[in-house]
């Protein structure tokens, strides 16, 4: 080792020596408290990227229960899909039969080949994911549609 690297690892130990000498600042906040303020400034933070989020806008409340489920496991990617079981261990890979990618919502949606036919079929002009999971009732019924024929557990 240099000289003026034993010089910066003996300053570096003196000042965390130093350190541990002074009083720590106790902690008022309790666990729940703490969890609270992180919540809050996740959600705050997300409001300000996103534009929040209105339920009384949301066009998923004019499906039917049904529609209403698959709409939302797809948006949320808690589904029967193999990308989403693999984070909790139900199975081995997130491959997609067709090989190509990771079998998660937007590949399904978007581009998976054993579906292209139905896909072209539901959306002819082609759409894109954020119309096909967040757009009108008329699109998020398609997209039900759509997601219903495939015949996975979603």
């Amino acid at each position: 080792m240099h000289a003026l690297g034993k010089e910066r690892v003996s300053w570096i130990a003196w000042q965390r020596k130093a350190a541990s000498r002074l009083t720590q600042p106790s902690n008022p906040a309790t666990y729940g408290e703490t969890k609270t303020l992180v919540r809050s400034k996740f959600r705050a933070d997300w409001v300000a990227q996103n534009g929040g989020y209105r339920a009384d806008q949301d066009p998923i409340r004019k499906l039917e229960r049904n529609q209403q489920t698959l709409i939302f496991r797809l948006r949320t990617g808690h589904c029967g899909l193999r990308a989403p079981l693999k984070r909790i261990r139900i199975t081995d890979t997130t491959l997609c039969e067709c090989g190509q990618a990771d079998q998660t919502p937007s590949h399904m949606l978007q581009d998976c080949p054993s579906h292209e036919a139905r896909r072209r079929e539901q959306w002819p002009d082609g759409t894109d994911l954020r119309t096909k999971l967040w757009g009108t009732a008329y699109e998020l019924r398609r997209t039900a549609s759509f997601a219903a024929s495939l015949g996975e557990r979603l």
